[in-house]
């Protein structure tokens, strides 16, 4: 019987995060100067911001005139805001997706006010 060392694989250098979005990009200073923001909604409950969102839309969809446009506009803004913010990590069909929703959404609440 011999007795070996038990075999360790073999050792890696830590992974370092890549650096892919330039530090002057437009994205990266919006999330550095919101980051109280960000904090506060990472912060919270994960399902905070999306029934928010959601009872926001609906009641702005149900609601016509200024308040229903104020509301959707409001939505649209804040989903706006975290598309810009996220958009290094975001992939690009995400990207595209999240922008015509965003889109989307300010349109119809233009239309509810007219």
């Amino acid at each position: 019987m011999s007795s070996r060392p038990p075999r360790r694989p073999p050792s890696r250098p830590p992974s370092r995060p890549k650096n892919v979005v330039p530090a002057e990009a437009v994205a990266n200073r919006v999330a550095v100067s919101t980051a109280t923001g960000l904090a506060l909604l990472l912060g919270l409950p994960k399902f905070v911001l999306p029934v928010t969102s959601a009872i926001l839309l609906l009641i702005g969809l149900i609601t016509g005139g200024i308040v229903g446009m104020v509301l959707l506009l409001a939505v649209a803004g804040v989903l706006g805001w975290l598309l810009v913010a996220f958009w290094p990590v975001t992939p690009p069909r995400g990207r595209m997706i999240r922008a015509i929703v965003v889109l989307g959404i300010a349109v119809v609440g233009v239309l509810k006010a007219v």
